[in-house]
């Protein structure tokens, strides 16, 4: 367990990692198409029965992985989320994400065969030891997902369903370990806020905020599509997986801001100040829970912006007008890179 197991574990760890990005494309695609499938026949569904959905759980069985047949399910409940009904659920094949499951296997008791310690160490307690990889590959699941499924919303018969204002969508395991994917927040007015509704995963299309100070909020995941941003200040702001799609920005700084996973498209910043803002994420290959892509900035005019005290070494450009940009980097080797 300490001297023989955690480097077979890693091999296992690098092998599945690998397999899977070189299917990516084909995987998500299915992913995608059975998502969208499901929403088909929830509207189907409706037609008959509106009961309005509240959750959807994109999950892992072990019970599937311990049968040999591993599946992913969707499970679909209704107003009540998971407290409530469930309406129904559909389980696709996930023989790609235990593609190097056999393989582990036979390491195992290739090692244990190696050393002679069959007498010891039996066949259950081989199985013990591969299913707890099984973590790492829901959290596999939920990185190929992440991304896939941020804007629920754009996905064909997305329209066709009756969701509750706080429908959300989530991945993992059934009744366990689950990261959130997609929510679906009422209209709300970010500095008129009687409600105190959350602003994460929040969607705000042409607002104009004109001298506001956003300060301490959580704007994780959220959408800012055409809106304009004019002598702003944000500080202490997380903006982590955020997205800019068609705003203007003039005069506005950031400060202590983190930008992991942020995308801007088709944006314009003009005399924008960065100051002390993340934009670098380092990933780790054991602890997928919390994983973000770069930035992205594409198609985007820049013009007289500085970056202060501010990592933006992993920052993907494409396409973008970019001068007057000055650079004090916290490290040494920060760069503005261009990535085409």
């Amino acid at each position: 367990m300490e001297k023989y197991l955690p480097g077979l574990r890693d091999a296992f760890v690098q092998k599945t990692q690998e397999h899977i990005t070189r299917q990516l494309p084909e995987i998500q695609k299915k992913l995608k198409k059975n998502m969208e499938a499901l929403l088909e026949i929830l509207g189907r569904i409706q037609e008959e029965a509106p009961v309005a959905v509240g959750e959807i759980q994109i999950v892992l069985l072990h019970t599937s992985v311990a049968m040999g047949t591993p599946q992913v399910a969707y499970f679909v409940y209704g107003e009540n989320g998971v407290l409530g009904r469930e309406i129904m659920n559909i389980r696709y094949d996930a023989s790609w994400l235990f593609a190097c499951w056999a393989e582990y296997e036979n390491a195992l008791e290739g090692k244990i065969k190696e050393i002679n310690a069959q007498n010891s160490i039996r066949h259950e307690a081989v199985q013990q030891m591969r299913r707890q990889g099984t973590a790492f590959l829901v959290q596999s699941l939920y990185v190929v997902c992440k991304y896939l499924f941020m804007e629920m919303d754009r996905l064909e018969h997305y329209a066709d369903v009756l969701f509750t204002d706080d429908f959300r969508l989530t991945v993992g395991e059934y009744m366990d370990w689950r990261r959130t994917l997609f929510i679906r927040r009422p209209a709300t007015d970010i500095f008129f806020n009687t409600d105190s509704t959350p602003l994460s995963y929040g969607r705000f299309h042409t607002a104009v905020y004109s001298h506001k100070t956003f300060a301490e909020m959580d704007l994780t995941a959220a959408v800012f599509a055409e809106c304009e941003f004019v002598h702003c200040q944000f500080c202490d702001v997380t903006l982590n997986d955020a997205r800019f799609a068609h705003c203007r920005m003039y005069y506005c700084t950031f400060e202590k801001v983190t930008f992991l996973g942020t995308a801007w498209e088709d944006c314009v910043l003009k005399n924008v100040t960065f100051t002390d803002t993340c934009w670098n994420f380092i990933p780790d290959i054991r602890h997928l829970d919390a994983l973000y892509k770069p930035a992205e900035l594409y198609g985007c005019e820049l013009d007289q912006i500085q970056f202060e005290q501010s990592d933006i070494r992993g920052i993907v450009q494409d396409g973008n007008s970019i001068s007057g940009v000055s650079v004090t980097a916290c490290e040494e080797d920060g760069t503005w890179n261009t990535i085409c």
